[in-house]
């Protein structure tokens, strides 16, 4: 049984030089293909939108035994997350979900 005591300075130092390398050599790559973000994302990403409600509204939006929410996410097929400070966030497969 052989056990290592850690790992040394000298070896941290070339693993951290070869990551350096090595994400620099991706970002390059991407950057042949496409060298600027979209301004806009594509209608069928996956969206998310987060917004504030006053905390005496989330019963309405939840809904009596929550028929009301479970309803929005089957009709249109997004998940929604409410926490108690009154904030929403609606997570769609696309934006117009």
């Amino acid at each position: 049984d052989i056990k290592i005591q850690g790992i040394t300075e000298e070896i941290m130092e070339i693993a951290l030089g070869q990551a350096l390398e090595a994400r620099l050599n991706i970002l390059g790559q991407m950057n042949q293909v496409i060298a600027q973000s979209r301004t806009e994302l594509s209608a069928n990403a996956p969206t998310m939108i987060a917004m504030k409600i006053d905390q005496d509204k989330i019963r309405d939006v939840i809904g009596k035994g929550g028929a009301t929410i479970r309803a929005i996410c089957e009709e249109t097929k997004a998940s929604i997350d409410i926490e108690d400070d009154g904030t929403i966030k609606i997570f769609g497969e696309t934006k117009e979900a």
